[in-house]
């Protein structure tokens, strides 16, 4: 396949990171809704879609998406026209509904995604299953690969990595960090506002202004980690790339505006089971490439679907 080559006016990482947020597709096949409980007594909803008895793609999205996502929209409709049928898992907070617990979810917290693995294989042990992991989604499956050598995945995807969290946390754009706090602040005051034990006062999380405050404050002693500082340090998937056996693909670009370039691992540092795409341009999930604005093409759906079809 050929590699990721922005047009001229579409080379700013920016427009490259907004523009598909902006003009998304809808994905128009009908979707099935599943609530699935919990060991603990929470639950995360899926969202099904395809045909059944076909391969199970597990599609993660980042921090705060949701099957609505742009890039979830895209893989969604790929995926199911050429063959597959695909379940998103929502993270914890993330399908539209406040759960049960105070725990919701984090970059390192695999456990409800294995749980889920465990499900479909018992569930459907004839079928291959694969999973595509968007930014924080796709850190949350390559730290299950790097500690799960028995993994029952077939093939995995991890797209626009934030490869290093101490040096994310500071670097997101103002703009792209007020949405995203904005956002988790609400859920965790609505947490607070239920009775839920959150670690930290109403007024303490509306003070909140970046990441690592907000990971110091609630995600750190939520999670069993004694600050911000432990839970950046093992939640980071750079020093644990080695350790994965199974068939991997990394889609990354140099000029991706969430994560430095400091971060992006060399190549000595991946085991010979990933395959690292590492671009120039794309920004952050966004890898649009076509003639003109109203004509824009992703990249990154054609060489995931080429890749995974591969794969199985």
């Amino acid at each position: 396949m050929n590699p990721f080559q922005p047009p001229w006016w579409l080379k700013n990482c920016h427009l490259q990171s907004c523009l598909g947020m902006i003009f998304r597709p809808r994905f128009q096949q009908k979707l099935v809704w599943e609530e699935l409980d919990l060991p603990d007594g929470d639950f995360v909803d899926l969202c099904w879609a395809g045909e059944p008895d076909r391969p199970i793609a597990i599609l993660l999205h980042g921090l705060e998406g949701s099957f609505q996502s742009h890039y979830m929209q895209l893989m969604m409709k790929m995926l199911t026209e050429n063959g597959w049928q695909v379940v998103v898992m929502h993270f914890r907070t993330c399908s539209g509904r406040i759960n049960r617990l105070a725990r919701s979810y984090h970059a390192s917290d695999t456990r409800d995604f294995e749980y889920l693995l465990e499900v479909l294989q018992k569930r459907y042990p004839h079928l291959p299953l694969v999973a595509v992991g968007f930014s924080l989604g796709g850190n949350v499956v390559l730290y299950h690969l790097a500690h799960h050598n028995d993994s029952p995945l077939r093939a995995s995807v991890a797209v626009s990595i934030p490869f290093e969290f101490d040096k994310t946390a500071d670097y997101i754009p103002p703009f792209y960090k007020w949405a995203l706090l904005r956002s988790m602040k609400y859920k965790l005051t609505q947490k607070i506002l239920l009775g839920q034990p959150i670690p930290a006062s109403i007024e303490e999380i509306k003070r909140v202004s970046n990441f690592r405050v907000l990971d110091e404050l609630v995600t750190a002693p939520l999670n069993g980690f004694k600050n911000a500082k432990e839970y950046y340090e093992r939640s980071s998937v750079r020093r644990l790339l080695r350790n994965i056996h199974h068939p991997t693909l990394i889609i990354h670009s140099k000029d991706d505006p969430f994560i430095p370039s400091s971060s992006i691992p060399h190549r000595v540092e991946l085991s010979d089971s990933i395959s690292f795409d590492l671009l120039e341009r794309g920004g952050h999930v966004g890898f649009l490439h076509g003639p003109y604005p109203w004509r824009l093409e992703r990249w990154f759906t054609n060489r995931i679907l080429d890749f995974l079809q591969k794969s199985v």
